[in-house]
């Protein structure tokens, strides 16, 4: 799970997903987390079939490489070439094992209600990073999920 704020958004996501996972398969890294502390998470979910991570986009930067990666959730609205570009590169390295898919899970709410007129930089940023899903020649499936409340 790549987001922008881990201190603030990734923590509360990570609070969420304890309740349903098994501790030793949950992590967070952000840019206080060690790099040798990094590198056995890494070993960890290279190994794994179920880990979970909550990541910012600057502790897993160039340079890093995690190729058992499975499901990528991007829980950040930017519209950054270059990160959106990593994050696909991070989804589509092949792994010794028989990795065949990488699901890209992108999240963008449109909060505008009846006030279409207003500019929207959620959905903006998602037009522009489905801009380089269909460049990239990446099968795109959307679904509209309206909240009840």
């Amino acid at each position: 799970i790549f987001s922008h704020f881990v201190d603030k958004h990734g923590v509360l996501l990570y609070d969420l997903l304890s309740k349903y996972k098994k501790s030793d398969e949950l992590f967070v890294i952000n840019g206080t987390v060690h790099t040798d502390i990094r590198g056995e998470i890494k070993r960890i979910v290279e190994k794994s079939e179920n880990a979970v991570v909550v990541v910012s986009y600057g502790a897993f930067g160039m340079g890093e490489s995690v190729t058992r990666i499975h499901n990528i959730v991007k829980a950040t609205a930017y519209k950054g070439r270059v990160e959106t570009l990593q994050s696909l590169g991070r989804g589509t390295r092949r792994d010794t094992g028989d990795k065949q898919l990488c699901n890209i899970w992108d999240f963008a709410d449109d909060l505008r209600g009846d006030q279409k007129a207003f500019v929207n930089y959620g959905i903006r940023h998602l037009k522009e990073r489905m801009k380089i899903y269909y460049e990239a020649k990446l099968p795109v499936k959307q679904i509209k999920v309206l909240l009840d409340g």
